[in-house]
């Protein structure tokens, strides 16, 4: 595809340039990786692909890897990485890990286009490190999660979000595949046309399987079609909608499916049918209760049995006024319920029959529970838990069958005592225990996660231990721990820095650490850490090794006696005189004897 050949492609020509810019701007370094992300449907892949046809012929070797998630879904990544050394290096025998490959790569000036990549391991896996490739070689890689990006060390400056396209582009694009034309058309179908691009909202994939399905078709097939698309997406669009849902993090999943519910109108359709009749019908899919707009509703224990396809159940429930009565005691197993939504829920649990099975997102946060169900359940879809703010909650059940469990948030849960034993938690992401005040252990699997980037025990003052192999989650981002009073923590710090290599932000305020460790260098890519009121007299010089850090906070360590030079890239200092004593008279000349220059926010308190 040449640069004329992209005119056909709409709202692209100004991306190219936007991407282009990106990839060849005048830093002139060694090689370069641009990233491209946004929601499924949205044209990374096309997008990449043109740049790629452009840009290809500049390098000595070139290569597009199109479905890199399916092929690693598949196990598949060996056979690609056959494909990409053979189009590089014309050998598709080479092994990626011996250094006789690596060095033919250094050797090349090579373009590579990574296709829908979920993780940074798929390009390990398929050519090793990115600094194996040669001086001026440039790298493309396209994904739904920005996350994804960040991992593989590209920052904001060479990211590109792929957006919809605008309400004119998105009626060409529509108009080209509904009527095959892009010349004026009936008023009527215009109208109709209109309708479409508003439902799309600019989702490139969409506009070409609904012009396909429209095509050929008269106005009241038109009005007809459309007014059970609002209601029901045939399946093609399903298909395109699941790809945009399955690139959406967790919280954005429940979010949407609050959304969808809204849209279809669901709540207003139920609110009006439930005050009458609460028998239900096999045919219902999702239920919203918005108890603003209702009377207290008393279930019976049969109320739920018609409801065999119930996929959602969202409560919008008031705090001090409880209308929902007869929960706890429902005859109904709800084992096709994919999400679970009630705040505030009054009930000190489940359903005794509630089986989880597909449940894909539970969140419950201010509530009456004291536990979730007894012994071990099949929670193979389970993705999302958010209890926070469950005060009862005394234990969380084992989750061993949760292997893919990637969010687990149980913020201010103040009487959980024990978080069960569990295994397989592989895929956890983001782990939130802040202020869980009676907690004295951590769950064992959390140390196996190799994905892990978010981990807050700040508030857990009974933790009585932290182990060693903290330092396996070699994917942590996030290490929140303020308030934390685990005996000898300085020296189990030591044991973790080595593993910790990707952490940005480091919080240990009011840790009572006497010590820093000597190698705290080690977390190169730090860029915040917290030590406010804490009790160690030094700091280690070779703090000035860290050169991504931008935020220092020292406020109220009264034992330090004095500070080494600082890395000059911070921007803010947060600190106080106790430490200055004899050695600091002012301001100003403290600032610039420990940094060398004034940071741009300094907090001297």
């Amino acid at each position: 595809m040449s640069s004329s050949d992209n005119k056909n492609l709409f709202g692209v020509a100004m991306k190219i340039q936007k991407i282009r810019s990106l990839l060849f701007d005048e830093s002139n370094e060694v090689r370069k990786a641009v990233g491209l992300w946004g929601m499924g449907g949205i044209g990374k892949t096309t997008l990449a692909f043109a740049v790629f046809n452009e840009i290809s012929s500049q390098f000595e070797a070139s290569y597009f890897i199109q479905n890199v998630r399916e092929a690693s879904n598949k196990n598949q990544l060996c056979h690609l990485q056959k494909e990409l050394l053979s189009a590089l290096l014309e050998d598709g025998h080479l092994n990626i890990r011996l250094k006789f490959t690596q060095e033919r790569l250094r050797c090349k000036r090579v373009l590579i286009v990574f296709d829908d990549v979920t993780n940074l391991k798929q390009i390990r896996e398929l050519i090793g490190d990115l600094e194996n490739l040669g001086f001026g070689s440039r790298i493309i890689i396209t994904t739904r999660d920005k996350q994804v990006l960040k991992n593989c060390r590209l920052d904001d400056s060479t990211i590109y979000e792929v957006k919809g396209l605008g309400s004119d582009e998105s009626l060409r694009l529509f108009k080209q595949h509904a009527f095959k034309q892009n010349y004026p058309i009936d008023e009527v179908f215009l109208k109709l046309s209109e309708r479409v691009v508003n439902y799309t909202k600019g989702l490139p994939l969409a506009f070409e399987v609904l012009g396909c399905f429209l095509l050929g078709r008269e106005k009241i097939e038109w009005e007809s079609a459309l007014d059970e698309l609002k209601k029901y997406p045939n399946e093609v669009i399903q298909t395109v909608l699941k790809i945009s849902y399955d690139g959406l993090s967790d919280k954005e999943k429940t979010l949407f499916l609050d959304i969808t519910c809204f849209f279809k109108g669901w709540d207003k359709y139920l609110v009006g049918t439930f005050g009458s009749h609460i028998g239900g019908t096999d045919k219902i899919r999702g239920m919203l209760f918005d108890m603003a707009k209702m009377i207290a509703i008393h279930l019976n224990p049969h109320a739920f049995s018609e409801m065999a396809n119930l996929r959602l159940l969202i409560v919008n429930n008031s705090r001090y006024n409880n209308k929902v009565h007869g929960f706890d005691s429902i005859e109904f197993d709800f084992s096709e319920l994919r999400c679970l939504c009630w705040d505030h829920s009054p009930f000190p649990s489940l359903p005794l029959k509630f089986d989880p099975e597909n449940l894909v997102v539970l969140k419950m946060c201010n509530n009456n529970l004291e536990q979730l169900w007894m012994g071990i359940k099949n929670l193979s879809h389970l993705k999302y838990i958010d209890l926070s703010y469950s005060k009862h909650l005394l234990i969380v059940p084992n989750l061993s069958e949760a292997q893919n469990l990637e969010c687990l948030i149980l913020e201010g849960c103040t009487s959980l005592l024990e978080i069960t034993p569990s295994r397989n938690l592989n895929k956890l992401v983001n782990l939130n225990l802040r202020n869980c005040k009676s907690l004295i252990s951590l769950p064992n699997g959390i140390y196996k996660s190799m994905f892990l980037k978010y981990l807050c025990i700040s508030g857990c003052s009974k933790l009585e231990r932290l182990p060693e192999d903290l330092g396996n989650l070699e994917s942590l981002e996030v290490l929140e721990a303020d308030g934390i009073s685990v005996r000898e923590l300085s020296s189990v710090m030591a044991g973790w820095l080595s593993g910790l290599r990707y952490l940005r932000r480091l919080n240990l305020n009011r840790c009572s650490l006497t010590e820093l460790p000597d190698d705290i260098d080690k977390l190169s890519l730090l860029g915040d850490l917290e030590l406010e009121e804490n009790n160690f007299e030094s700091i280690p010089t070779n703090i000035k090794n860290l050169s991504k850090l931008q935020l220092f906070n020292i406020r109220l360590c009264n034992r330090l006696q004095s500070l080494p030079k600082l890395p000059r890239n911070i921007e803010e200092l947060r600190a106080d005189e106790s430490y200055a004593l004899n050695e600091i008279y002012y301001k100003a000349k403290f600032v610039l004897k420990v940094l060398g220059t004034l940071p741009k926010r300094f907090f001297y308190l």
